[in-house]
């Protein structure tokens, strides 16, 4: 996406909000599992607030109000990695990422440190899975300007974390240049984040039939399929996303877990591994699926998976966790 009138904008992208990763596979433990914490504010001092437990699609699932203390608990939590956010009106959003995992974290303690609004929040990494671009300059000589202005706002919104707002520019834009079709999978991904999935497979399917050969809406849209377990046809559209674009490590992710909710294991491990393969950063967490995966059949590979895990982000908040786990390992693979 743009981030302002001088650098290029992107005409479609893989949903990035979504780091969130699903480790509760079928036969892998009891998958039940607990998130506690504490928020904070200014100084450290407890803060009472509603805290909100978001899935790897970005549905909220759980909210909870901590106590007087500060104090907070999710209970019969999935296995899974979430986000765990407070956006109140008095505080910047901020969130933490949450590991369980049935036999690496099955208890998770986070903290929430909040800031006031206006303290300035850190930039938004780049997209990597972002799909064509077009420059602002071949915009506004395609399209109305009317039409490109909400776009630009649109995303703005979206940077800032204001999905609710960038729905209103997109519709805007679409209405004033509905032959702007790449802007139906951005209006997915704000749909998607304001939880209105209905409207959001709508966005996303519209784009697909507007723009065949995009691979962004078939792989959004094979993802929110998988969410709504909605396997088979999960499985097709990321299929298809990969077909048209062989690279994207999010398309093998998704097509991984789908296949190991359907019994395919063998299929789950190559495409997972093929996301690894690709070296994006944000599949890094497919190293904890597939040691899973491998927990009981070949503790050798789920050891290693392990250690990849640890070696790239040894400041893990799970990092102690996931080392007695392989201390574990490693007495049921010693020699």
């Amino acid at each position: 996406s743009a981030r302002n009138a001088t650098q290029a904008m992107t005409k479609s992208s893989f949903i990035v909000c979504v780091l969130l990763i699903p480790l509760s596979l079928a036969g892998q433990g009891s998958g039940m599992d607990t998130i506690r914490g504490m928020v904070s504010g200014p100084g450290g001092r407890p803060v009472e607030v509603r805290v909100q437990l978001q899935n790897e699609a970005g549905y909220v699932v759980d909210a909870v109000f901590s106590d007087s203390q500060g104090n907070f608990t999710f209970q019969a939590v999935h296995d899974g990695v979430y986000h765990v956010f407070v956006d109140d009106k008095r505080f910047r959003r901020t969130e933490v990422t949450a590991h369980v995992s049935w036999y690496v974290t099955p208890v998770q303690s986070v903290v929430i440190g909040l800031e006031p609004r206006g303290t300035p929040s850190k930039p938004a990494p780049p997209d990597a899975g972002a799909g064509p671009t077009i420059s602002v300059k071949e915009l506004r000589a395609k399209f109305p300007k009317k039409a490109v202005k909400e776009y630009e706002k649109g995303n703005s919104r979206m940077e800032r974390g204001d999905a609710q707002g960038a729905i209103a520019h997109y519709e805007k834009a679409l209405a004033l240049a509905p032959e702007m079709h790449w802007v139906l999978n951005n209006l997915g991904n704000a749909y998607l984040q304001t939880n209105q999935v209905a409207k959001a497979e709508d966005a996303f399917r519209r784009a697909v039939a507007a723009d065949p050969a995009a691979a962004d809406p078939y792989l959004n849209l094979g993802h929110l399929l998988y969410e709504t377990h909605r396997y088979a046809q999960a499985e097709q559209m990321l299929r298809q996303g990969l077909q048209r674009n062989p690279r994207a490590a999010l398309g093998y992710f998704f097509l991984g877990l789908t296949d190991a909710r359907t019994g395919k294991v063998r299929d789950a491990e190559e495409n997972l591994q093929e996301a690894l393969d690709q070296g994006d950063p944000r599949v890094v967490s497919a190293h904890l699926i597939l040691a899973e995966l491998y927990m009981k059949t070949q503790p050798g590979k789920a050891r290693h998976h392990l250690e990849e895990y640890l070696r790239i982000r040894p400041e893990d908040p799970q990092a102690d966790r996931i080392r007695r786990a392989l201390a574990r390992l490693k007495g049921r693979t010693a020699p």
